[in-house]
């Protein structure tokens, strides 16, 4: 059993990490209300096209990945309010142990 356990979870970090790897094929900031680069997301090509990137308003974005070039600060609030955290490309976060409610995203 510890040995199918390890397999699959081996398994699906190497799905995960090349599924990545196609996102970040297309420059810009990629997010998703899910881990793993799942459930519903947005993709923002531009600095210039964002204002407050919130996904699924109430369940926030759980995973992204960030081009290189670009730069993110998340907050735990909406409005850009609460604790911020910056992120600078290239980042794939298949996982955030908190949920960003608000993204601020230009060039690095």
């Amino acid at each position: 059993y510890l040995a199918y356990n390890e397999i699959t979870t081996s398994q699906k970090k190497e799905k995960n990490e090349n599924r990545a790897i196609e996102i970040a094929q297309t420059l810009g900031l990629h997010v998703f209300s899910d881990c793993n680069y799942e459930g519903e997301g947005d993709h923002v090509s531009s600095p210039t096209d964002v204002d407050d990137l919130s996904v699924g308003s109430n369940e926030g974005i759980k995973s992204f990945v960030l081009t290189d070039g670009y730069k993110i600060d998340t907050y735990n609030n909406k409005d850009f309010t609460g604790t911020k955290i910056t992120f600078t490309g290239p980042q794939n976060v298949s996982c955030s142990n908190r949920v960003i409610k608000s993204i601020k995203f230009y060039k690095a």
